[in-house]
């Protein structure tokens, strides 16, 4: 469970570093070892996000309990503090970040949305302002609001809120001030009058100082074809909006279509907006799009591709193009990030090949080795590296060896792989992906013969128990009506007890939850025993 939390916490680091740097020489690892229940079920991790400075925000919760939020700040410098909000009578909060300093709290009141409230915290935990009204309309079904900083986060932040009667309620705040209090600046609302749908939203800042705010439609009815009697595919079905709000005025621009979707399959779970961003180069922006598409190899059944589109504040269209986009495989996709300094992150796993990266990798060093690749192997069972300072992985592999003179020998190849390794950046280890990730420090070494590392000991512990049995027979025979076996057994209850004390001292404090337990079971267990013997 605790490597389980230690991943989570390192991804959440990789997708922050993006952010604030477009180089991550160091990665930085965080453990909360005292609240590891947050764990024990599924969704409890609801969301990361990243301040101006670079600190990381993540909210937790217990179980199903969405009233305590605890919040954890995870700071360059390695440091992490911990923040709990909890009020009573609430439904469910939400943690946003603001410039550095301070965290803004969404607090829901009740379930059916409405009474939408905020509350702003600083980085010690002190509540410097509540009930800040925010909305006060039903939800739309799973959508929750969206508090979003401005470029400068001096100028403030924007919260909007999807309803579910066809309307988004947006209001604009300034960034506290010297008193440490926020006000409102502009709010807003938007109310659908077309025979579309709303069905999800996404909110990002501008370049020049304002807010853009994206709205996914459907048509209310999708239109039958009277000749076939199915759906009509060729009209469109789904639209993406996009409009502006900047600093020179006090309301949103008429927004402007910039992408639709003539499929009237696609499932409203399906179809949503993964999130919008400021692209690259600075002059534009972009929208990530989940789209169902027919499966490449199923029939009946969609799957997940994910559509980029890029566009300008005037409205017009620069690109849309779908990335992640695979119809040789079945692929599944958890997530995916856009990256500010271009590109993007997900994490995608082959459901066709699942070893597919394991053994592209052993084909890669058969390639640069080089060797018949039918001589190199792996059993994928990868495991933690104990002795190295930071996390590392052993990877395994196998190799066979050979009556062909021509090819060399297993030892060869261990000697040119270790060598390989070692000076990759004069190979071309340093070249490939998988490779280059190599440690050089390592090398490869080979693994070690068990019966020469141990051979020794185990003739030890043959001698000693040659030795037991000799004291058995012999006290067996000089007193037959005597309990002779009682030296075999303190012999093996003195072992034990020493093996159980060597564990304690060398590994228990890797596993805090088993180290009290097993103090008592050396302390009393041994007392058991001699009562146990002395009642025979």
């Amino acid at each position: 469970m605790i490597n389980q939390f230690r991943r989570h916490l390192l991804l959440f680091v990789l997708v922050s570093c993006s952010f604030t740097s477009i180089w991550a020489y160091t990665v930085q690892e965080y453990e909360d070892l005292d609240n590891i229940e947050f764990f024990n079920s599924g969704d409890n991790i609801n969301n990361g996000l990243t301040y101006p400075g670079g600190t990381g925000l993540m909210q937790l919760y217990t179980g199903n309990n969405f009233t305590n939020l605890y919040i954890r700040l995870l700071h360059p410098n390695g440091t992490l503090t911990k923040l709990t909000s909890y009020d009573p009578d609430l439904f469910i909060q939400y943690a946003y970040p603001l410039k550095d300093g301070y965290v803004f709290i969404i607090q829901i009141k009740n379930k059916d949305g409405r009474h939408i409230y905020g509350k702003l915290m600083d980085w010690t935990g002190q509540v410097l302002q509540r009930d800040v009204m925010l909305a006060d309309i039903p939800l739309h079904d799973n959508l929750a609001p969206i508090a979003k900083v401005n470029i400068n986060p001096n100028k403030g932040f924007i919260v909007a809120t999807m309803g579910g009667n066809n309307v988004v309620s947006w209001k604009i705040f300034s960034a506290p001030n010297s008193t440490r209090q926020i006000t409102q600046l502009y709010e807003g609302i938007f109310t659908e009058n077309d025979d579309k749908i709303l069905q999800g939203y996404e909110v990002f800042p501008t370049t020049e100082g304002g807010y853009g705010i994206v709205l996914l439609k459907s048509v209310s009815t999708f239109t039958q074809d009277p000749l076939v009697s199915k759906v009509f595919n060729s009209s469109p079905q789904w639209f993406l909006y996009v409009t502006f709000w900047k600093p020179t005025t006090s309301q949103f621009d008429t927004p402007h279509l910039v992408w639709q979707n003539p499929d009237p399959h696609a499932d409203m779970m399906m179809l949503k907006m993964i999130g919008c961003d400021v692209a690259v180069d600075g002059t534009g922006y972009f929208c990530i799009i989940l789209a169902p598409v027919n499966s490449p190899t199923v029939a009946n059944i969609k799957t997940p591709d994910y559509v980029r589109v890029a566009f300008l504040s005037s409205g017009s269209v620069t690109d849309v193009k779908v990335i992640l986009g695979d119809t040789q495989i079945q692929k599944g996709v958890s997530g995916i990030w856009s990256v500010p300094y271009g590109g993007f992150m997900s994490v995608e796993w082959n459901a066709t090949s699942p070893n597919a990266a394991t053994r592209s990798y052993v084909l890669t060093l058969a390639e640069l080795i080089p060797i018949d690749p039918s001589r190199i192997t792996t059993n994928r069972h990868n495991q933690p590296d104990p002795n190295a300072p930071v996390r590392q992985i052993l990877f395994p592999i196998t190799l066979k060896s050979t009556v062909d003179k021509s090819q060399r020998t297993v030892q060869q190849i261990i000697d040119d792989l270790d060598e390989l390794i070692k000076n990759k950046g004069y190979t071309s280890f340093s070249q490939e992906y998988p490779t280059s990730y190599l440690d050089e420090t390592f090398g490869f070494l080979p693994a070690a013969n068990l019966w020469e590392a141990y051979k020794f000991k185990l003739i030890g512990l043959l001698v000693c128990f040659l030795i037991l049995i000799i004291i058995y027979f012999y006290a067996k025979r000089k007193h037959p009506e005597g309990q002779s076996f009682v030296v075999v057994k303190l012999a093996l209850i003195l072992a034990d007890l020493s093996l159980d004390i060597a564990f304690v001292l060398s590994s228990a404090k890797n596993v805090p939850q088993i180290l009290t337990p097993s103090s008592y079971y050396l302390q009393f267990w041994p007392g058991i025993l001699n009562l146990n013997e002395g009642n025979k």
